[in-house]
C-alpha cells in the first residue's frame, strides 16, 4: 500500500524531523533518539534546533542533529 508522507521543510530548505523519523532513519530505538535529543538541547548552540509546537509534537532540524552526530562521534574517536 502506497504511503504518503508530510516532510516538514522551513523557508530556507531546512527538513525538520520527529524522534519516530529519526528513529526510523538510523535504526535505532525512541529511547535513543530521546537521549540523543536530551544532550543536544543541553548544548547551547543547538537551542535553535529544536520546535516544540506542543507537549508530544516535537521537531529538530535535520541539518543541526546530523552535525551534533558527527561532533559526537568525533569526540568518542577523540578519547
Amino acid at each position: 500500500m502506497l504511503q504518503a508522507k508530510t516532510i516538514y521543510v522551513d523557508d530556507y530548505g531546512a527538513r525538520w524531523l520527529s524522534r519516530t523519523e529519526i528513529a526510523e532513519m538510523l535504526s535505532v530505538t525512541r529511547p535513543t533518539v530521546w537521549r540523543l535529543l536530551n544532550k543536544m538541547r543541553a548544548i547551547p548552540k543547538y537551542r535553535g534546533a529544536f520546535l516544540d509546537l506542543s507537549n508530544t509534537l516535537k521537531r529538530v532540524r535535520e541539518r543541526d542533529f546530523m552535525e551534533f552526530l558527527k561532533e559526537q562521534n568525533q569526540a568518542y574517536l577523540k578519547k
